[in-house]
C-alpha cells in the first residue's frame, strides 16, 4: 500500500467552544519519522477528552495543532525505522527500573498460571485486562483471592474457548 499525501482529520482551531472542532477532508499527512506508526483508521470517535480540549478545559498542555481522537480501530500500514515489537531488551529495561517479573504472553500462553506461581501460589493483587474473551481466563487464573481485575479493553474479540460476557 502506498502512503497517501492527505488524510481526513478532526482538528481543534482555537479554544473555548465546541465550534473549535473542525473536520478537515484534505489534511496534509506529515512524513513518517523514525518513531512513528501510521494507522489506517476504519472507525474513530470523539470523546469527552476531545471536547474538553476544544472547550479549553483540558488540564494538560496540548500543541496548538492537536489532532483530537483518542479512540479508534484500524490497521497499521507503516512504521518508522526505530519502531519495534517486544524484545528481550525491553524486559530488561523494566527489570532495571524495579519490575520483578516480566511474562511475555506469546512465549507463555498459560501466563495466568505462571503469574500465580511466581507469587508463591497466592496470585497477583491487580490485573489490568485488555484482551477480553481471549485473555480473561488467564487474568482470572492470575488474580489472588480478593484481588482486582479491571477491564479497560476488549480488543481480543470473541474467543472460542474464552469466557464471554453478555
Amino acid at each position: 500500500m502506498s502512503i497517501p499525501r492527505t488524510t481526513k482529520a478532526w482538528t481543534v482551531e482555537g479554544r473555548g467552544s465546541f465550534d473549535c472542532l473542525k473536520f478537515d477532508k484534505e489534511r496534509v499527512l506529515p512524513e513518517l519519522s523514525d518513531n512513528d506508526v501510521l494507522v489506517k483508521f476504519y472507525a474513530a470517535s470523539l470523546n469527552y477528552h476531545d471536547i474538553i480540549i476544544a472547550l479549553g478545559h483540558y488540564p494538560f498542555l496540548t500543541t496548538p495543532d492537536v489532532i483530537p481522537g483518542s479512540d479508534g480501530a484500524g490497521e497499521v500500514v507503516a512504521v518508522g525505522s526505530k519502531v519495534t515489537r517486544f524484545e528481550k531488551a525491553k524486559a530488561e529495561i523494566l527489570k532495571n527500573v524495579g519490575v520483578d517479573y516480566v511474562i511475555n504472553y506469546k512465549e507463555t500462553p498459560n501466563w495466568g498460571e505462571e503469574a500465580k506461581r511466581l507469587m508463591g501460589g497466592a496470585g497477583v493483587e491487580y490485573v489490568i485486562e485488555v484482551g477480553g474473551a481471549t485473555t480473561m481466563t488467564e487474568s482470572l487464573k492470575a488474580v489472588a483471592i480478593g484481588g482486582i481485575v479491571t477491564i479497560i479493553g476488549w480488543v481480543g474479540g470473541e474467543g472460542e474457548t474464552g469466557l464471554g460476557f453478555p
